[in-house]
């Protein structure tokens, strides 16, 4: 008796498992604006062991494209590529389009998530061009905004991420983070791994994002 007692318990941890499972794919692009075509923005590069000129080359930037950014102790990266309002087979947003040279054994899932921390946008037809030796574009999720102070960056959720710890690595706001991804964030305090972000983040003269300090840094 207790053993069937505790399947009503188990119900709620399933249901939350099985959402957090389906929600982890989800992301949602950046519509286009009315008046912005083209603009300056940053995509997230989770390092997972790249070096920096294998980073420049997958996303096929110079290296004085890139800036470090800390992660408590992991140091990402930053990666400033122009973006530009794009029709990917009927989905009108901004993209950055990143050429990559399909390996043996790539599948396009893998490959958005070890070189471009999931933020490619499977258009439905990637897994039928991904044929070894092929050259494909890989969609990259941007954004603009009509702030000369702002740039939009890409982030993907990471594990114990919260909104406030990214909005303040990331030269944020919170209430900015909300704004841009109503979509997706339903509840402020409930956040999934592999999720997309769009973060407004203060930038610096230069136009890249303002940088988060280093952890050694007093």
């Amino acid at each position: 008796m207790a053993s069937h007692n505790l399947f009503p318990c188990l119900l709620p941890l399933l249901a939350t498992l099985l959402t957090q499972a389906f929600a982890a794919d989800f992301m949602y692009p950046f519509n286009c604006s009315a008046t912005i075509k083209t603009c300056d923005a940053s995509l997230y590069h989770i390092n997972k062991g790249l070096q920096l000129e294998q980073v420049a080359s997958f996303y096929n930037v110079n290296i004085t494209q890139i800036s470090p950014i800390f992660r408590g102790d992991e140091q990402d990266y930053f990666v400033s590529v122009p973006c530009s309002c794009q029709d990917i087979n009927g989905t009108i947003a901004y993209f950055y389009d990143a050429s990559y040279l399909v390996q043996q054994n790539d599948t396009f899932r893998n490959v958005s998530d070890l070189i471009y921390s999931g933020q490619a946008w499977n258009d439905g037809d990637e897994e039928g061009r991904f044929i070894t030796g092929n050259l494909v574009p890989m969609h990259l999720l941007c954004g603009c905004v009509d702030s000369e102070s702002q740039v939009v960056g890409t982030y993907t959720v990471q594990q114990n991420d919260t909104i406030s710890d990214i909005a303040s690595r990331l030269s944020s706001t919170v209430s900015g983070i909300l704004s841009l991804n109503s979509a997706l964030i339903q509840d402020p305090s409930f956040l999934v791994v592999g999720w997309v972000l769009f973060v407004p983040m203060k930038q610096i003269d230069n136009g890249a994002p303002a940088p988060s300090p280093s952890p050694y840094m007093n």
